[in-house]
């Protein structure tokens, strides 16, 4: 599900024929890129165009939105299968590689400024497994 929504934003692009553009945003604590001021439906250079423009028939995009479709397919796709495969024959070192796809899942959710319900649900779960290792 997590692959499907990261790349979900291209979904016009594929379906209705739309364009993207990737237009970088403010970032800001904790290292999550707001959203660009929206220009008119103008193409200009550097112009975000919003989510969804139906007069340019347009993406916009945002350098986290293509960091995250990048991170998260390397990570699922790829990552995380070899530290499956690597549990019957390398454990140590699948267990680390499983950890670490863990870890950076859990702070690529929880630094988004959109994603404030997974601070307060979230949040609890990964300290509680963090006190129950030690």
């Amino acid at each position: 599900m997590t692959l499907l929504h990261v790349w979900s934003i291209l979904f016009p692009c594929i379906t209705h024929g739309y364009t993207a553009v990737v237009v970088p945003g403010v970032w800001e604590w904790p290292a999550s890129e707001r959203t660009p001021v929206k220009c008119s439906v103008s193409d200009e250079p550097g112009c975000w165009p919003g989510d969804a423009n139906p007069e340019l028939k347009q993406m916009g995009l945002q350098v986290d939105d293509v960091f995250r479709m990048v991170e998260m397919t390397l990570f699922l796709c790829i990552l995380l299968p070899i530290s499956v495969r690597w549990f019957a024959s390398k454990w140590h070192a699948g267990i680390h590689l499983h950890r670490l796809v863990n870890l950076v899942y859990f702070v690529d959710i929880v630094r988004r400024h959109s994603h404030p319900h997974s601070w307060i649900l979230n949040t609890p779960v990964f300290a509680l497994y963090l006190f129950d290792k030690h």
